[in-house]
Parts: C-alpha cells; structure tokens; sequence
C-alpha cells in the first residue's frame, strides 16, 4: 500500500504515471481504479491530463470524481488548485465532496464556509466573483495556481464572472491546466451555436470539447431489494447502511433503490 502517491508528468502532460514511494509506477486506469472510476471517467482523466478540457457529460454520471482525480494528480507543493462554482449555495457541497474523495488527502478550503478551512489548503473553493476578489487583493498570485476546475462551465462566455475570473488567470506563464464540467455547453439563446462554442473554448486557454462514450453505464440502471416488513420503518440511515452493504461502488453515478413489498 501506498502512504504517498505523486504523479510525474512530462512538460506537455502527454504521459502520466504514479509512483509509489519510488518503486512502483501505475498508469492512468490503475490510478482510477483506485476510485472506483467507470470507463468513462478514466478517458475523461486522460484527456483531462493532456490538455484543457471542457467535459461535456449528463447529470449524475460522475464529472465531479473526474475533477476530484485531476485535483489529486495535479496536486503540487505550494501550487493551488481552484475550484469554481456558480452559486455560494454549491461551495460547501463541493468542498466537502473534494474533502471526502481525495485519496492525495488535499487540504480544502471553502470561501464564505467556516466549517471548511485549511490555513495552508492545496484547492480553494468559492464562486467566481469571490476567486476573483481574493486574487485582486492579492491573498492568492495568479503564478500559484496550477489547475482550475469549473463546474457548470457553459457559464464562461459574455461578461460572467467565470470570465473575468479566466481572464485574471490568462497572463500565467505557464497558464494553469483547465477543466470546465458541464452538462451542456450551451447558455443563453439558442442563436450563432458556433460561435458560442468558440467564445467558451476561447474563454477556457483553448480547451477541447468532450462527450465520453456513456454506453454501458448511465443507460444500465441498477435495483437493490431493501429488506422491508408490514408496520416497519426505515430511516434514511438505515436504508443506506442497507445499500452500502448490497451494492458496489457506483464511481459516481445513482444507484436506482427499489423497495420489495410482501404479498
């Protein structure tokens, strides 16, 4: 077992490997595994790892675990990584989700969120206008950022506070590694799709659009019986400690629950 994993990329992130103490080296999909991750979320890893990214994939099928993997393998002494959210309502659901998955054990800390906090944190989570706040005032150097996830991407376009962000970030030398999560890539009016396709990818340092193939896992749904008798009640609690017992790792996605009544 490995008390430490590092991941050693070329300078164009064209290959990747986790070394273990020194001794081991695994491959993108062995890193995965290590998650739970589906097919899907570990193509989405390797492009993430080679260049910036706008992952374009539906609801509940695992973009954030990609994110969190990206964290966990970018994760660099006295580098930061952001995460951006669009509403303060999503900073403390994703910090705790970073905070829970991350095997590289990364040290968040959530903006506006007191029960959240890392003094020397390896990822800063906050919205958009926040992010831009603490680097305009200097708390964080544009130079100390290393990686930048956004989740609901397609926000990046026009005069949002996603852009503004972006463009504070555009001057790095190099500029941080991009990943932008959406579900689609589109926002607003449904006019000149092209152009607005370009604008975000613009907006983003160039990232490419991806759509994973899904087949075999978001259209595969999966039933648990849940144990259950006349007059008995199950709360919340119960019923996930009979989940987790029953089914396996979901990397991500919904488990479908079906609860078996006796004739």
């Amino acid at each position: 077992a490995c008390s430490s994993t590092r991941l050693a990329l070329d300078n164009v992130f064209a290959t990747m490997a986790v070394a273990c103490s020194g001794a081991e080296v695994f491959g993108v999909q062995e890193f995965a595994a290590r998650y739970g991750a589906w097919p899907h979320q570990v193509e989405a890893l390797e492009a993430a790892l080679n260049h910036n990214l706008i992952l374009n994939m539906p609801t509940g099928t695992g973009k954030t675990l990609v994110a969190c993997m990206l964290l966990d393998a970018l994760k660099q002494d006295h580098r930061l990584g952001l995460f951006v959210v669009n509403s303060r309502a999503l900073v403390s659901q994703q910090a705790s989700y970073i905070s829970t998955h991350s095997l590289e054990g990364l040290a968040v800390h959530a903006l506006g969120c007191d029960s959240i906090v890392s003094p020397n944190p390896d990822v800063i989570v906050g919205t958009a206008e926040s992010l831009r706040v603490f680097l305009e005032r200097g708390q964080v150097l544009p130079e100390q950022v290393s990686v930048v996830v956004l989740d609901e991407a397609h926000y990046a376009v026009g005069k949002h506070p996603y852009t503004e962000l972006m463009h504070q970030l555009a001057a790095n030398d190099p500029p941080p590694r991009v990943l932008g999560l959406t579900a689609s890539f589109l926002h607003g009016a449904l006019t000149n799709l092209e152009g607005q396709k370009e604008q975000l990818q613009q907006n983003l340092f160039g990232a490419t659009l991806m759509a994973p193939d899904m087949q075999g896992t978001q259209t595969n749904r999966q039933f648990f019986s849940v144990p259950w008798q006349v007059n008995d009640v199950m709360n919340p609690t119960d019923i996930a400690i009979c989940l987790e017992d029953q089914a396996p790792s979901t990397g991500g996605l919904g488990v479908m629950m079906r609860v078996c009544l006796p004739r």
